[in-house]
């Protein structure tokens, strides 16, 4: 699998998550969300803020961003031993109308991953900080909810598990260096999703060619009673290869 195959699978996983926090809105519109940590937040806006207005780059000031934030960044990945299993699919793959041209390719049972998010939400007020705060509480049933996540062949699109771990509350006034004044309140959500391997060209069996033989003593053979050979044509073959 190219690097970029594999990129895209930890981008998807940002995605849906960014994507789910849509649902957090402030006076009726989204809030706006930005995949950054605490400590880049505030520049990454300035210049998205640049490029949606066509304004020169460095014109937005830090202390002006309008709040309220959602900063989003991953923080952990751990691997999941109960959820592994050492299993193999195979699947054909078909590159032609003709048989020869078919592959058939092995699957591993993908890599379970645990990926921990941090969300810090900055806001001006505490007011405001509690209404996100309950907007987002209301997305989980007694801490859990599922994210929609999109995965490469076998896996596909699938719901995977995602449990808020906890809240952490901070209120006293964060100063940047151009003096805004902002609240911040953080979360910590785990997501046990999966990590999907390269598929691996596997060999077939395509025909079997079988000696009857009569034997004694079970070691020599005294005559040969037949040959039967079984190929994909023989109607004892499934049609599925495995």
């Amino acid at each position: 699998m190219p690097l970029s195959e594999r990129v895209v699978q930890q981008y998807n996983y940002d995605k849906a998550v960014v994507d789910w926090l849509g649902n957090i809105e402030h006076r009726g519109k989204p809030v706006r969300r930005v995949f950054a940590t605490p400590e880049r937040w505030r520049a990454l806006v300035a210049r998205r803020i640049e490029e949606e207005k066509g304004l020169p780059e460095g014109s937005v000031s830090l202390s002006t961003i309008p709040l309220p934030v959602i900063s989003i960044s991953l923080i952990g990945l751990a691997f999941i031993p109960e959820r592994f299993h050492k299993v193999k699919l195979r699947r054909t793959h078909i590159t032609g109308a003709d048989t020869r041209e078919q592959k058939y390719l092995g699957y591993w049972h993908p890599y379970p991953l645990r990926r921990t998010y941090q969300f810090d939400f900055w806001a001006k007020d505490i007011a405001t900080l509690n209404h996100l705060t309950e907007q987002l509480l209301m997305q989980f049933e007694h801490n859990v909810t599922y994210l929609t996540v999109d995965h490469p062949y076998l896996l596909g699109v699938r719901e995977v598990l995602t449990r808020l771990r906890g809240v952490g509350v901070d209120t006293s006034g964060l100063q940047s260096q151009e003096g805004q004044r902002s609240l911040r309140r953080t979360f910590t959500v785990d997501v046990d999703g999966w990590l999907a391997y390269p598929p691996e060209e596997v060999g077939i069996v395509l025909k079997v060619t079988t000696e009857i033989l009569e034997s004694d003593d079970l070691e020599t053979a005294r005559s040969t009673l037949g040959v039967v050979t079984v190929d994909e044509t023989s109607p004892l073959v499934s049609e599925r290869p495995f």
